[in-house]
């Protein structure tokens, strides 16, 4: 162990010892010679210029995080806005090169100048349009249902649809002298078959009279003694027609004989009120006489032969030589003799019978009759090498057939008769 004896020791003690003569030595001197005052003052200068610097820059170090994080979002920003610019940039460039393109041979012709008044709505054109669309679609309209009514509604629709004339036209009446529609059952209507009887002076007789002569004018060459009444299908007015149409030939005076050779659907019989039987069939196959078979209807020179008892071959019976020799027979006695037919059309009866008499008649009832039916019944019946007088039209509007001059000519004609007859 190390005393204060020990000679190391005593030699540190020494070495101390001098050190401190030394700093004494040291620190008189300067002290003599007055410099330890000033550099201690210009060292505390420099002290508290550093610390003032020190504080400064540590508030500078303070702002430096929220002033990076603005640096960082200004920098995005900067980004974002470079490229977008870049994109808007190169979109430029392209528009003017597709101008460039487009409106090379693009020159103004003309400025644009203001209107003085409204282009639309220009009323008078929308009214001249509107006038002209609605009279087109009026024409269409027509024409529509003109090609979709296929009937026959008019004297010149029924003479371009049969090229034949329409020699009769019989009108269409009310009740007041009643209708010449088919299917009247009762008492009433009864005496409408007949009318040209029941009601002589009245229009629709005249109409028949006027028929009459025009039979009449078509056998200049050969008198018409026989004469087939038909038609192209089931109710047109055939046997109101051919009734009247021997009634007022009965009234000249000529005899007249009805033969109902509808051997199917008969009626003369029950407009007359008389026994079916025996008739037509009974005279033909021999079962009945002759003056049993023709009856007197109380019409002065006009006799009827009913059908008689349907026979299950009516065209075979009809189509023999017996009617042949039948009607040679009746036109030693009678001046006319009128057949009610059965429709062209539904059985062969009509063309038979009309290859054996004097004339045709055939009925078209107007607004009805299809123009096609007319047509296949009339090339049937120019196979049989029928004689067609002309066509009757039934039924006729007077204003479609003779226009508004002939409508109230005949309204007033027909007034007069009803007076007449009131009186």
């Amino acid at each position: 162990m190390k005393t204060e004896l020990h000679p190391d020791v005593k030699k540190l003690d020494e070495q101390i010892g001098d050190l401190n003569r030394q700093y004494i030595e040291a620190v008189d001197e300067l002290i003599e010679k007055g410099t330890v005052a000033s550099s201690l003052s210009v060292y505390d200068s420099k002290k508290a210029s550093l610390e003032s610097v020190i504080s400064e820059y540590r508030g500078y170090l303070s702002n430096i995080p929220q002033k990076e994080l603005e640096l960082n979002r200004l920098t995005r920003r900067y980004q974002v806005n470079e490229k977008m610019y870049s994109l808007l940039l190169q979109e430029l460039q392209e528009a003017r090169i597709r101008e460039a393109m487009e409106t090379a041979d693009i020159r103004i012709v003309d400025y644009a100048q203001v209107p003085k008044k409204p282009i639309s709505p220009n009323h008078v054109k929308n009214i001249s349009l509107g006038f002209i669309l609605g009279l087109l679609l009026g024409i269409g309209a027509v024409f529509a249902l003109e090609f979709a009514d296929t009937s026959i509604t008019s004297i010149e629709g029924a003479e371009r649809v049969t090229k034949l004339p329409v020699i009769g036209i019989i009108p269409r009446v009310g009740e007041e002298i009643g209708s010449l529609e088919p299917g009247a059952r009762s008492l009433k209507y009864r005496k409408v078959y007949y009318v040209a009887e029941a009601q002589p002076k009245s229009p629709i007789a005249e109409s028949f009279r006027s028929l009459r002569t025009a039979v009449i004018a078509s056998g200049i060459d050969e008198p018409i003694s026989s004469l087939v009444v038909t038609s192209s299908g089931l109710s047109e007015g055939k046997t109101a027609i051919a009734i009247n149409l021997a009634v007022v030939f009965a009234q000249t005076g000529a005899p007249t004989l009805l033969i109902d050779s509808d051997l199917r659907r008969s009626r003369i019989h029950r407009i007359f009120d008389i026994a079916k039987e025996p008739g037509l069939s009974e005279l033909l196959l021999g079962h009945a006489p002759r003056k049993k078979c023709v009856r007197e209807t109380g019409i002065d020179n006009l006799s009827i032969v009913p059908s008689g008892v349907h026979p299950p071959n009516p065209s075979e019976l009809l189509g023999s030589k017996k009617i042949v020799n039948l009607v040679k027979d009746l036109g030693k006695k009678y001046e006319i003799i009128v057949f009610d037919t059965p429709p062209v059309l539904a059985v062969t009866d009509a063309a038979v019978l009309s290859s054996i008499t004097k004339g045709t008649l055939f009925v078209v009832s107007a607004g009805k009759t299809d123009r096609y039916a007319v047509r296949r019944a009339l090339r049937l019946l120019e196979q049989t090498q029928s004689n067609l007088l002309g066509v009757v039209l039934n039924q006729a509007d007077l204003v479609r057939s003779y226009g508004s001059y002939g409508y109230k000519y005949y309204g007033q004609y027909y007034r007069e008769y009803l007076e007449d007859e009131g009186e």
